[in-house]
């Protein structure tokens, strides 16, 4: 059985390749065409959106706490605030480059 098989796979291996280069099908070559392609393409951005967004300073020590220079509770909550503008500044940013970016037909 295993012969038979073997000897079917070996036909197949020697007659196929040689029964597809019977045939007087020949193209003619032609010469290579340009063919243009749309490609997306990306309006520049703003410089103010790509501008990095600075740091807000470090709250200043004015407090002590046990005899040692310290930050003061309302300077350190007053810092988280500043981070906060720096995000929601951020955050516009890459919406409006979102925006800007969008090809036509995108949601």
């Amino acid at each position: 059985m295993k012969t038979r098989n073997a000897l079917t796979w070996l036909a197949c291996l020697f007659v196929l390749p040689s029964l597809t280069g019977c045939g007087e099908t020949r193209h003619e070559i032609k010469a290579p065409q340009i063919i243009e392609v749309p490609v997306p393409a990306y309006q520049p951005l703003d410089a103010r959106l790509t501008d990095l967004i600075p740091e807000p300073p470090p709250p200043a020590v004015h407090c002590l706490l046990a005899g040692a220079p310290a930050v003061c509770v309302l300077d350190g909550l007053a810092t988280i605030e500043e981070w906060r503008g720096a995000l929601r500044k951020a955050n516009a940013d890459r919406a409006t480059a979102a925006k800007v970016t969008k090809q036509p037909g995108e949601p």
